[in-house]
This record gives structure tokens, sequence and C-alpha cells, in this order.
């Protein structure tokens, strides 16, 4: 059942309401792009942090599409245009 625009929002019964454990992780398909010779492949990952604090940071891994048949991915080459497309976030130094 969905409520429409003019009744109030459903209530879920205290009864089904329960903290969430400390280890809790909120875990995201990958998502996968190709360009050119390369697989991109990323995903997110929520969490409670040491401060108790939700965060969801990302992964991102760039392969070679060979490495997906099994083949070396050490002989990558960097790539600038590749860079500039999909930008790392900056990680501040602790």
């Amino acid at each position: 059942m969905v409520a429409g625009p003019t009744e109030p929002a459903p209530a879920r019964d205290g009864r089904y309401i329960v903290d969430l454990p400390d280890d809790y992780c909120r875990c995201s398909y990958p998502s996968v792009f190709f360009w050119r010779d390369r697989v991109l492949i990323g995903h997110t990952y929520a969490h409670y942090d040491e401060n108790n604090e939700y965060v969801m940071p990302g992964r991102l891994r760039v392969l070679p599409i060979k490495w997906l048949y099994g083949g070396d991915e050490n002989n990558m080459k960097p790539n600038e245009r590749l860079k500039k497309m999909f930008p790392l976030p900056r990680r501040e130094n602790k």
C-alpha cells in the first residue's frame, strides 16, 4: 500500500525497529565501464566510522580488458585522458 500525497506517511511499528550492529555496512553492486583497452570497475560501501559518522567512500579500479581473461595488469601505461575523465578524489593526510 502506498500513501497518497494527502495522506500521512506510513509509520513502521516500533517492534521492527532495531539498532544497527557495530559492523554494519551497505555495499553496492559494482559498476563497470569499458573505455578503449581499459575496464573501470567502481563501487561504494557505506558504514559508520570510529567517530560514529556515516561515510560512503567509493572505490575505482582501472584494469586492462585482458585482465578479465587472465592477463597481466602490470603492463599498463598511464593514460592522461582517462585521468581527466575520471579524476580520483584527493585524500587528506591525517
